[in-house]
């Protein structure tokens, strides 16, 4: 067998922002090892010449081979390094999750749009992520650093996304849950509060954040009538606005069949089947009220 068909087992250990990360590759030792490069940027999702490559510190080309370094199976570990953009975005991601403000601004000064550019990091639970820096800040809870960033992005905080394109920042912040973000995002970054972003904060129960969102959002500026904002005050529990109705003389009876059951659609009913007792409590308090007890008079969507 000539040199160049005995294999040998190389491998490749890089660094992620959690974890080393090694790769093995059985590979002539006479072969170039070009291919093997190429699979693992290929497999860490980075550009091949953002890499470098080293064997016992000396800079390894792609037309090495095994034999030409020298390896033998046990002295077969190739040290692989980011440089560029990659080593760049790397460095801000780690400097942004563990709320280094320092370091990330001197990156975004060294570094043309750097905050504009979406960067893969890895949150808690170990996912893989690609956003802005001013999400990752976000998810790490880091409002001073938040702080440092939103002039940045003054003009595009509520056009600024994910990779995905799912979230704003707001929406990123009420899924985290942080309600001292929240508050800098809208007070200070100009954020517009919207009913994703209550939504989600409701969804992931986040009550104080849900609030605070509730407070700032104007939900009835594109309904038409009364009956309109009755039935959104209702589903989402707006004990104020429900009150304010009632007390402009907002007549309820007009949900009423012509046996006096409350119809399925009524404003009782979405309060209670959305769980907002406080709102049943209001109606009853000024004489409406709802006989929860008799199946037989509930309608069929709030019973099942």
């Amino acid at each position: 067998m000539t040199e160049s068909e005995e294999e040998i087992v190389i491998e490749l250990e890089g660094a992620s922002m959690t974890e080393d990360v090694r790769m093995q590759y059985q590979v002539e030792t006479g072969s170039e090892l070009s291919d093997v490069f190429d699979q693992y940027a290929a497999f860490r999702a980075i550009p091949r010449n953002n890499l470098e490559f080293c064997f016992k510190g000396v800079a390894v080309k792609p037309n090495h081979s095994p034999a030409s370094l020298g390896m033998k199976e046990d002295d077969n570990r190739i040290q692989v390094k980011l440089t560029g953009d990659s080593l760049v975005d790397a460095t801000v991601a780690d400097a942004c999750a563990s709320g280094q403000i320092q370091t990330v601004m001197d990156l975004i000064v060294k570094n043309d749009g750097l905050h504009l550019r979406r960067i893969k990091w890895t949150d808690v639970d170990g996912q893989e992520l690609c956003t802005p820096l001013v999400f990752i800040a976000i998810d790490f809870g880091h409002n001073d650093l938040v702080k440092e960033l939103l002039p940045l992005h003054k003009d595009i905080i509520n056009t600024l996304q994910d990779e995905a394109g799912d979230y704003t920042a707001l929406q990123w912040a009420s899924f985290a849950g942080n309600l001292g973000i929240i508050k800098t995002l809208v007070e200070d970054g100009g954020a517009i509060p919207d009913e994703e972003a209550l939504s989600l904060a409701r969804e992931y129960d986040h009550p104080d954040v849900a609030d605070y969102l509730f407070n700032k959002i104007d939900m009835y500026s594109n309904l038409e009538n009364d009956d309109e904002i009755m039935e959104k005050a209702c589903r989402e529990g707006d004990n104020k606005r429900v009150k304010e109705l009632l007390g402009q003389g907002y007549d309820v009876s007009k949900f009423k069949d012509e046996e006096g059951k409350w119809l399925a659609f009524s404003p009782m009913f979405l309060a209670l089947k959305n769980g907002h007792l406080e709102v049943i409590q209001i109606f009853a308090e000024m004489g409406i009220s709802l006989d929860t007890s008799d199946e037989e008079a509930l309608p069929k969507a709030v019973t099942e």
